[in-house]
Protein backbone atom coordinates (compact mmCIF):
# COMPACT_ATOMS: atom_id res chain seq x y z
CA UNK A 1 0.00 0.00 0.00
CA UNK A 2 1.51 3.46 -0.86
CA UNK A 3 1.93 5.95 1.98
CA UNK A 4 -0.19 9.20 1.30
CA UNK A 5 1.68 11.97 1.65
CA UNK A 6 0.73 14.48 4.58
CA UNK A 7 -1.11 18.07 3.74
CA UNK A 8 0.35 21.19 5.52
CA UNK A 9 -3.09 21.12 7.78
CA UNK A 10 -2.24 17.35 8.73
CA UNK A 11 0.87 18.22 9.50
CA UNK A 12 0.21 21.35 11.77
CA UNK A 13 -2.41 19.40 13.42
CA UNK A 14 0.02 16.19 14.48
CA UNK A 15 2.70 18.80 15.92
CA UNK A 16 -0.45 21.10 17.89
CA UNK A 17 -2.57 18.05 19.00
CA UNK A 18 -2.53 15.08 20.81
CA UNK A 19 -2.27 11.99 18.31
CA UNK A 20 -5.99 10.70 19.20
CA UNK A 21 -7.67 13.44 18.50
CA UNK A 22 -5.52 13.95 15.25
CA UNK A 23 -6.17 10.55 13.76
CA UNK A 24 -9.66 10.51 14.51
CA UNK A 25 -10.05 14.33 12.67
CA UNK A 26 -7.60 13.25 9.40
CA UNK A 27 -8.51 9.55 9.19
CA UNK A 28 -5.36 7.79 9.87
CA UNK A 29 -4.65 5.70 12.45
CA UNK A 30 -3.36 6.31 15.80
CA UNK A 31 0.03 4.82 15.01
CA UNK A 32 0.98 6.76 11.83
CA UNK A 33 0.09 10.19 13.40
CA UNK A 34 3.31 8.48 16.40
CA UNK A 35 4.67 7.18 13.48
CA UNK A 36 4.94 10.76 11.83
CA UNK A 37 5.71 12.57 15.08
CA UNK A 38 8.56 10.58 15.95
CA UNK A 39 10.34 10.63 12.10
CA UNK A 40 10.13 14.17 12.28
CA UNK A 41 11.50 14.70 15.81
CA UNK A 42 8.19 15.91 17.66
CA UNK A 43 7.90 12.69 19.94
CA UNK A 44 9.53 13.44 23.16
CA UNK A 45 10.34 10.14 24.60
CA UNK A 46 10.33 8.95 27.53
CA UNK A 47 6.91 10.67 28.28
CA UNK A 48 7.29 10.95 32.28
CA UNK A 49 4.32 11.72 34.00
CA UNK A 50 4.21 14.66 36.37
CA UNK A 51 2.74 14.96 39.71
CA UNK A 52 0.10 16.80 38.35
CA UNK A 53 -0.53 13.59 36.03
CA UNK A 54 -0.69 11.74 38.70
CA UNK A 55 -3.27 13.85 40.77
CA UNK A 56 -5.12 14.53 37.26
CA UNK A 57 -5.77 10.15 36.66
CA UNK A 58 -6.97 10.04 40.64
CA UNK A 59 -9.12 12.72 40.33
CA UNK A 60 -10.76 11.91 37.08
CA UNK A 61 -11.01 8.23 37.86
CA UNK A 62 -12.54 8.97 41.12
CA UNK A 63 -15.07 10.91 39.35
CA UNK A 64 -16.20 7.80 37.06
CA UNK A 65 -14.18 8.36 34.08
CA UNK A 66 -13.10 5.44 31.89
CA UNK A 67 -9.75 4.64 31.31
CA UNK A 68 -10.87 6.09 27.66
CA UNK A 69 -11.74 9.49 28.87
CA UNK A 70 -8.33 10.16 30.97
CA UNK A 71 -6.53 9.08 27.93
CA UNK A 72 -8.10 11.33 25.55
CA UNK A 73 -8.09 14.28 28.01
CA UNK A 74 -4.51 13.59 28.95
CA UNK A 75 -2.78 12.79 24.92
CA UNK A 76 -2.13 9.30 26.19
CA UNK A 77 -3.21 5.96 25.51
CA UNK A 78 -5.51 4.22 27.92
CA UNK A 79 -2.60 1.33 28.41
CA UNK A 80 -0.40 4.32 29.78
CA UNK A 81 -2.71 5.70 31.90
CA UNK A 82 -3.96 2.22 33.74
CA UNK A 83 0.06 0.97 33.98
CA UNK A 84 0.45 4.91 35.82
CA UNK A 85 -2.58 4.27 38.15
CA UNK A 86 -1.09 0.79 39.23
CA UNK A 87 2.10 2.22 39.77
CA UNK A 88 0.43 4.98 41.98
CA UNK A 89 -1.63 2.76 44.15
CA UNK A 90 1.45 0.67 45.12
CA UNK A 91 3.48 3.98 46.00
Amino acid sequence: MARREWTTTQRKMAISSPPELVARAIGRTRMAVWSYRFRNGLTTTPNYFSPEDDKRIISMRRSNHTWHEIAMAMGRTAGSVQSRARKIKRA
